[in-house]
């Protein structure tokens, strides 16, 4: 006697695999970004004992860039943790959304190397800061989009939490764009990064704003 298959389909299993994948993913990028920032800062090699102190001088552009730089993808790396903890299923537009911000992640290491020898040249300091304004703009993306369906958000998702968190990479791709107004005047662009110290004081404007709002409420 022949025994009949079930033609019973087992149910999609979710998109839990996936979500998985992504993360480690955007493990490796965060990573790789952040190793490759320091690759190209070395001094010139055979200087004499008078030109070596000189030369160290010279590359305080490319330290600056790359503590910032540094900063910067380590915020986003936990900025983005945050979101993917909230994320109970990684659709096609999450992903879309994720593959865009390690676009312009990757895209830092190169931006930044430009910054060293080229500090203070308009195009340069505009192409570093659009670059940082950039994965600020799309994780706020993210977040607005993982407010709006809720059904591939966790449970029990904290609305307040990521509206915080939306409120502060917000506030951060605002001051990089609007920092760039410093460049209409003589010299200007040499005064954009050390402008960026306002960032320090982002998140606390954004607690400031929330409890502003929720005493409203």
């Amino acid at each position: 006697m022949q025994v009949e298959k079930s033609s019973v389909t087992s149910p999609e299993k979710p998109h839990d695999s996936s979500k998985e994948r992504l993360i480690m993913l955007s493990d490796g990028v965060f990573a790789i970004a952040i190793t490759l920032l320091v690759i190209d800062i070395h001094l010139p090699e055979k200087l004499s004992a008078g030109a070596v102190q000189d030369a160290f001088i010279k590359l305080f552009p490319q330290f600056l860039g790359y503590v910032i730089s540094f900063v910067i993808i380590a915020t986003y790396w936990v900025i983005h943790r945050r979101l993917m903890d909230r994320v109970k299923i990684a659709d096609r537009n999450i992903t879309f959304l994720n593959l865009t911000l390690l676009f312009f992640i990757a895209l830092l290491p190169v931006s930044t190397k430009f910054i060293g020898p080229y500090y203070g040249i308009p195009i340069i300091t505009a192409f570093y800061a659009l670059n940082l304004a950039a994965c600020g703009f799309v994780s706020v993306a993210t977040s607005l989009y993982l407010k709006q369906r809720r059904e591939i958000a966790v449970d029990d998702l904290n609305i307040a939490d990521v509206d915080r968190g939306l409120r502060s990479a917000l506030l951060a791709s605002v001051v990089f764009v609007l920092s760039l107004l410093l460049m209409l005047l003589p010299n200007g662009a040499r005064w954009v990064l050390p402008s960026w110290c306002i960032l320090f004081f982002t998140d606390p404007i954004a607690r400031l704003v929330q409890r502003l709002q929720s005493r409203k409420a």
